[in-house]
């Protein structure tokens, strides 16, 4: 699935099912999103609370 199907098929107001297509792709866009705020967190620790790295 892309990006535009997804999006298509949420627009569209349809129950999402889980184990289907369309939850998986979401869960795969949730895990990037906690990853890239991961990222986002530990750079600005990085800058602010350097004792912990």
């Amino acid at each position: 699935m892309d990006l535009k199907t997804f999006l298509d098929e949420m627009n569209s107001g349809h129950e999402v099912v889980a184990g289907s297509g369309v939850h998986l792709f979401m869960r795969r866009l949730s895990q990037e999103a906690l990853k890239v705020t991961m990222c986002m967190n530990m750079a600005a620790g990085v800058q602010s609370m350097s004792v912990f790295c």
